[in-house]
Parts: C-alpha cells; structure tokens; sequence
C-alpha cells in the first residue's frame, strides 16, 4: 500500500522561504524598474484590453512600450513634449 505524500505545513514553506533573496527593491519598496514612475490607469472594454494585448504580441513589444508611444503620440498630436 501506497502512503499519501505529506503536504509540508505553512511554518515549513514559510522556514524555506525565508532562505530565498528577496528583489532588489528601494526604499520605499518599489522594484528597481518603477522608480520614479507612477500608474496611470483607466478602464476600457475587454475587447479594446484583449486588441492592445494581441497587438503587443504581434509586434514583439509590450502594452507598457505600446501605452508609452500612444501617449508620446497624443502629447505630440497637443504639442507637447513626448516624455512617456
């Protein structure tokens, strides 16, 4: 007879974790990549976030560089300096 494997308990997992280096973060927390920026967010069809997702993947990019060159483009269109 086969015995059930042991599921380690969560003082285990979290004993093991505690040996794993964290990220490096600043001060206030924030990953190396984040600081000195901020969100901008709004809210949109699930069609229009599902479109902007193929689109990052069909041109090899990322919706981060997609938004920047939106917004560049929108300050441009305003003259305004393209600073995203």
């Amino acid at each position: 007879m086969m015995k059930k494997p042991v599921k380690p308990s969560m003082k285990d997992v979290l004993k093991a974790a505690a040996g794993h280096p964290k990220p490096a973060e600043d001060a206030n927390g924030a990953a190396p990549s984040r600081v000195g920026r901020v969100q901008i967010a709004g809210f949109f069809s699930k069609e229009a976030s599902k479109q902007l997702r193929l689109l990052a993947l069909e041109t090899d990019g990322t919706v981060q560089s997609l938004l920047a060159e939106a917004l560049n483009d929108l300050f441009t269109k305003h003259h305004k300096p393209p600073i995203a």
